[in-house]
């Protein structure tokens, strides 16, 4: 088993039983030093006192492994500059607006619309009173929009 797969297995082991789920995980560095990034969320969102609380949880789970290197474990929620990953991410987000990018007959394509809603394998969009429905499988980016 790799240290990258041991490292998700703790991490995981962190949020059984709660309704957060990992959104990304990130182990970057050399072979001294090494950074663990976990970006975590819900389908109602997350504070940062939840952020915390998971981050002791998943460190008391790697000091179980006995990583030989030094590392720094990052702990928090995706915010709006990270992409969307996760189908759960979309929900939590309808009726917001959303900057996707998307394969269409392998051209890459950008529009920004209002997630209007998500299907399985899909996004719905309303975009000028036009809804497009985009396959998740067709997906590049999805930024979600700051409106001030």
């Amino acid at each position: 088993m790799t240290i990258s797969t041991e490292l998700k297995q703790a991490i995981e082991q962190s949020i059984t039983g709660t309704d957060l789920f990992i959104v990304d995980f990130v182990f970057r560095g050399d072979k001294s030093y090494r950074v663990i990034e976990v970006y975590i969320d819900s389908e109602k969102g997350i504070t940062s006192g939840e952020c915390s609380q998971v981050g002791v949880q998943i460190q008391t789970n790697l000091e179980q492994l006995n990583i030989p290197w030094q590392y720094r474990l990052e702990v928090s929620s995706p915010g709006l500059d990270k992409a969307l990953k996760d189908i759960r991410q979309y929900k939590r987000h309808i009726g917001r607006k959303a900057k996707v990018t998307y394969m269409e007959n392998e051209i890459e394509k950008t529009v920004i619309g209002e997630i209007y809603s998500i299907e399985e394998k899909s996004v719905t969009l309303n975009c000028k009173d036009l809804k497009i429905e985009l396959p998740f499988s067709n997906l590049v980016t999805t930024y979600i929009q700051t409106i001030f």
